[in-house]
């Protein structure tokens, strides 16, 4: 056992008694306006937590009972040994955070085609309220990648200020050049941007976001359509419209990697963002990774266009017109009580956080991650279930997306951070993950124990790059891992890897990856995969495996393709080193119907632990 994680944990136990103020949030029947003091003067909603200036020590408590919907809960940071926590209080379901949209009345349903159903198309209207922030002295400065090439310069005339861009090269997408704008540490409502430009050749500027200024790369308001550029100087105005509220560490982009004018010149004079009230029907701007039907009976099938629709649930996502088409024989909304459209964003997002403790909370319907972020410290999650997670688009290379979403992710750094006593399902990718590709980010003190994780593509998967990255003394110990692959994802994936332990090209500097006393039963591919031969720096021992079907047990996909079923454990010790006292064999266990996976006494396993203890306590 990880006596590090052992610690932690006991630290963030005796901690949660620290001092600090108790808030009560209770969506159903909370008032923003109340002091947060009490259940009877609750707050309402995840926006009154991000504007509280937060103290070490102070608990947010959620109703249980309750959900929040179409939002990420950003947590806030305490201090060593006085965290901040987040947690439930009443009776009932845990509390829910649900970033997602529901589509359950028939009519915002429209049959386009026979069989063919579409979502509202946008109808927004506009009330412009008061000044978010003069933009006329504003200070801009240009990012640009590998392979893109511009020039910039600054005027300044009576206040105004001008920037003129010239591109001799243009990039690949357009991420590679971006025109970085000043902090919007208020971000209540949508916004309008008002800007006088002008291009001596044809030019359209395709996306303004107001987003997080590091990763994770959050937009939290987005315009849609492009704005096309004419020769002559003209005033304009674009519609960034809200989807979450923004933490103080968001700025206004524009990204122009493929829209700046090849050879030509841009010239902007910013003028200020305006608060707007945006009625009507906006549309999906954000990526549906998923749909899920009467929360998890079936799930969509995402495809890449309308004349892909063929079976029932295929839906298409189109971003520039926001609307989503979904192959029904009837209205959809009528077929199904629930209708939940999952949005590319963080369920909850600890990017950056440090000394928090969440305890209790279901997070599901995150098209991103459940929980996601990195440079944090010492992170609490226990007790929590994260379900149907994932499916939105990563990145798009050469007409290719890339599809992501994790349950619970440490990206890059993050130091003595402990992942307990959870339950998660349906993941798109990977249950429980720490990797990352920085150069010099150091991994450090992570255990992930005692958490029951079932039908996710995989269940826990590693991977760091380059050699100069760290990984020192992660623990997955304790864990009961089922039925690996057999999840919403697998078919539709054009990556299917369903395995419990993935491990992608690692080649960081690692020291002390240990996978102990867990229970890893039944995958869709091989029990374990590896992509590289890094062996020397693992510890595997005291697990329980179990393959029900002819798949293999152990997987190399490099190296020399190394395949070993489940009839030659001895075999794969002998190549390997590892598991020499791991055992395979069937568990049973207690009350798999109830969701009870404890080992039954007598059953294989309870025996092979290297504390002396029961294999996958749960």
């Amino acid at each position: 056992m990880n006596i590090r994680g052992l610690m932690l944990s006991m630290l963030a136990l005796s901690s949660m008694g620290a001092c600090g103020a108790s808030y009560y949030i209770d969506h159903d029947g909370g008032d923003n306006r109340n002091d947060g003091l009490s259940p009877e003067r609750a707050w309402k909603t995840l926006a009154r937590i991000s504007a509280h200036e937060s103290k070490p020590g102070d608990r947010f408590l959620f109703k249980r009972g309750c959900m929040w919907r179409g939002k990420t809960l950003d947590l806030k940071s305490g201090a060593p040994g006085n965290p901040v926590v987040y947690g439930n209080y009443g009776e009932g379901a845990l509390p829910i955070i649900q970033p997602s949209l529901a589509f359950d009345d028939a009519s915002e349903w429209t049959e386009v085609q026979p069989g063919i159903w579409r979502t509202p198309e946008e109808n927004v209207t506009i009330e412009r309220l008061d000044v978010n922030q003069d933009l006329r002295a504003s200070t801009w400065s240009i990012y640009t990648e590998p392979g893109a090439d511009v020039s910039w310069s600054k005027q300044v005339n009576e206040g105004q200020v001008r920037y003129r861009i010239a591109c001799a090269k243009r990039g690949k997408v357009e991420t590679n050049i971006q025109f970085l704008g000043p902090d919007v540490p208020k971000l209540e409502t949508s916004v309008l941007f008002r800007f006088k430009a002008r291009s001596d050749k044809a030019c359209q500027l395709p996306e303004f976001r107001v987003m997080r200024k590091g990763t994770p790369w959050t937009a939290f308001a987005m315009s849609s359509g492009k704005t096309e550029i004419s020769s002559d100087w003209k005033e304009y105005e674009v519609l960034l419209m809200k989807y979450d509220a923004a933490p103080v560490d968001a700025r206004l982009n524009i990204f122009v990697g493929t829209s700046l004018p090849e050879g030509g010149v841009v010239e902007i004079e910013p003028l200020e963002l305006v608060n707007a009230d945006v009625g009507g029907y906006q549309p999906i701007k954000v990526d549906v990774g998923n749909i899920i039907f009467n929360h998890g009976e079936a799930y969509g099938w995402k495809k890449w266009g309308v004349d892909k629709l063929t079976r029932e649930r295929d839906y298409y996502h189109d971003w520039g017109s926001g609307c989503v088409y979904l192959k029904s024989k009837d209205n959809p909304a009528k077929t199904w009580k629930s209708i939940e459209m999952a949005l590319k964003k963080h369920g909850v997002h600890h990017g950056g956080s440090h000394d928090v403790v969440v305890d209790g909370i279901h997070v599901r319907y995150s098209a991103a991650h459940g929980f996601g972020g990195g440079s944090c410290k010492r992170i609490v999650i226990r007790n929590c279930d994260v379900s149907w997670i994932g499916g939105g688009v990563l990145y798009t290379r050469n007409g290719v997306h890339t599809r992501y979403g994790n349950g619970i992710e440490f990206w890059c750094a993050a130091e003595d951070c402990l992942v307990e006593n959870n339950r998660i399902w349906q993941v798109y990718d990977v249950a429980i993950s720490n990797q990352g590709n920085d150069k010099f980010a150091v991994q450090k003190n992570i255990t992930y124990r005692n958490n029951l994780i079932w039908s996710c593509e995989q269940s826990y998967e590693y991977w760091r790059s380059p050699e100069t990255a760290l990984t020192e003394n992660v623990s997955f110990v304790n864990n009961t891992c089922l039925d690996a692959g057999f999840g919403w994802s697998h078919d539709q994936r054009p990556n299917k890897i369903g395995t419990h332990v993935l491990a992608y090209h690692v080649i960081s500097q690692n020291k002390g990856i240990f996978i102990k006393d867990n229970v890893f039963c039944n995958a869709k591919d091989s029990l374990i995969t590896l992509h590289n031969d890094w062996l020397k720096d693992l510890d595997m021992d005291y697990n329980l495996w179990w393959q029900e079907s002819d798949a293999p047990f152990f997987r190399m996909r490099m190296k020399d393709g190394w395949s070993f079923l489940k009839t030659q454990l001895e075999e794969c010790r002998a190549k390997t080193g590892q598991d020499k006292h791991s055992v395979f064999g069937k568990p049973e266990f207690v009350d798999p119907a109830a969701g009870d996976y404890r080992l039954k006494p007598g059953s294989l396993g309870t025996k092979a632990s290297s504390t002396g203890g029961v294999v996958g306590r749960q």
